[in-house]
């Protein structure tokens, strides 16, 4: 400027001196700049902005040496002004630059600036970045112990929910299953434990839930894990959703003794107690449950059984076996039969013996031959006649009878199952208020007895098995009782 005064200043004098006009020009390039279309796209910390690389011509040539950059400040805070000269260029020839460390749901001025020697231009635009959308990450780890058919337990650890990398409470989970048998109406069972229940990141979970069916062994079951956190405003999250699988169940049983009853043209077999259990769990208890109750039958001495379906008859089993399949005077073992569970265990109980004697056989049961018992012990205690009352908590749909002596010598009387009477004796003795005995043939009772006597009501209790209990009360014998002995033997199955 000071030389364009100066010269100025000459020039004036030069015309003063000379009286001539002089004409002073000065050279102004055409500049023209560019700026394209700015697309943008904002998160809650960050923008993307894309637009045709910015650039001047200088009458009419383009400035390869013109540079361009952005200048960008929050809306109400020119202070925050920032500057950036960095991008990358697209496929497409397009520039783009990405601003971050943005404020969530803030409006943001902005310029691009393109520069050259001859002097710059900008184009201004706004923006808005969006609401902050938490970052949300939740992980399990799943263990079962599979070990039953009817249950499973599942230990969850290493629980997280965690919002931009920080933990968040918890308010419960939610465990959640159901039956994968192919049928698309089965639902989901559902069960939420507390948040506080969750100890160092784990919590153990006992299938089925309480008041819920039992699983079904070896079956398929689809589960999943929802975390429902504290904080309202925070999605529920699914985190898991897989498949287990139930092993096979451990099947007992329990069975009272069997009962063999030959009719004319039938052999009658029953158990008045017979039950299956799954894991510990009654058949009559489990839904799912579909045991073959039956009994097993051979010659003895053979090695092969015969199978025979039994029906089921309140807690027994019962079943009929005719007597054309069995050989006459051959000697039979008969037992209950169960098959039960997914891998078809097979449950069986004790044996009981009888010979199939001739339908032409006399029976003469008010003149049976009464063998001699063996010696006995004291039993003065109880002498007399006895009826069994109750047994096991019920009526019994059976008779027996107890003759005892003051000697040990007791003739049992029993009638099952609308059988013929039969008479057993044996010699017993009290010890120590337990009574056992011993058969005329040889063979001990099945068991000894606690026994109490209050009045003329008399307890035996199993000494094995406390639950089968009988009451007596003192009786006469019937008129059409037998007084001696045994009649035709119709099972080997004696009730003491």
């Amino acid at each position: 400027m000071k030389q364009f005064i100066y010269t100025l200043l000459a020039a004036v004098a030069l015309f003063s001196a000379s009286c001539e006009p002089v004409i002073i020009t000065e050279n102004h390039p055409d500049l023209c700049f560019y700026f394209g279309n700015v697309a943008i796209e904002a998160t809650d910390n960050e923008a993307t902005l894309e637009m045709a690389k910015p650039y001047v011509t200088i009458d009419g040539v383009k400035d390869e040496s013109a540079t361009f950059s952005i200048s960008y400040w929050e809306a109400l805070n020119e202070a925050s002004i920032s500057k950036m000269t960095e991008y990358t260029t697209t496929e497409s020839g397009n520039v783009r630059f990405t601003l971050t460390n943005l404020k969530a749901e803030t409006k943001y001025f902005a310029y691009i600036i393109v520069e050259c020697s001859y002097g710059s231009e900008r184009d201004g635009f706004e923006f808005v970045t969006q609401k902050h959308k938490p970052e949300i990450s939740t992980r399990v780890k799943t263990n079962f112990d599979l070990n039953k058919g009817l249950f499973a337990t599942v230990n969850l650890s290493e629980i997280e929910y965690k919002v931009d990398g920080k933990d968040e409470a918890i308010a419960f989970v939610k465990f959640e299953y159901k039956y994968n048998n192919g049928m698309a109406n089965n639902e989901w069972v559902t069960q939420e434990y507390a948040g506080s229940s969750i100890n160092a990141g784990r919590l153990t979970i006992d299938i089925p839930m309480q008041g819920h069916k039992y699983l079904v062994e070896r079956g398929t079951y689809d589960y999943r894990i929802i975390f429902v956190p504290e904080n309202s405003d925070l999605e529920t999250r699914n985190v898991q959703e897989r498949e287990f699988q139930t092993s096979y169940a451990n099947i007992t049983s329990e069975f009272s003794a069997p009962i063999v009853s030959l009719k004319e043209n039938y052999i009658e077999a029953s158990i008045l107690e017979a039950e299956v259990f799954y894991d510990g769990i009654s058949a009559n208890d489990y839904d799912s449950a579909s045991p073959f109750y039956g009994f097993a039958y051979r010659e003895k001495g053979s090695d092969e059984w015969v199978i025979v379906e039994a029906e089921r008859k309140s807690n027994g089993i019962t079943t009929k076996i005719a007597r054309r399949d069995l050989v006459e005077g051959a000697t039979y073992e008969i037992r209950g039969h169960i098959s039960a569970g997914a891998n078809k265990t097979i449950c069986t109980s004790n044996i009981a013996e009888v010979t199939i004697t001739s339908n032409d056989q006399p029976v003469t049961p008010d003149q049976p031959i009464v063998p001699e018992p063996p010696v006995g012990g004291d039993t003065s205690t109880i002498e007399g006649v006895w009826h069994l009352t109750t047994w096991r908590g019920v009526t019994p749909s059976f008779e027996v009878y107890l003759d005892i002596t003051a000697t040990g010598g007791i003739t049992l009387y029993q009638c099952i199952e609308n059988s013929y009477w039969e008479v057993f004796q044996s010699a017993a003795s009290i010890e120590d208020g337990i009574i056992q005995g011993l058969y005329t043939d040889g063979t001990a009772w099945a068991t000894s007895y606690y026994l109490t006597v209050d009045g003329d009501a008399m307890t035996w209790v199993d000494s094995n098995d406390p639950t089968d209990i009988s009451i007596y009360s003192r009786a006469e014998l019937p008129a059409q009782m037998p007084t001696q002995g045994t009649t035709r033997a119709m099972t080997s199955t004696k009730f003491l």
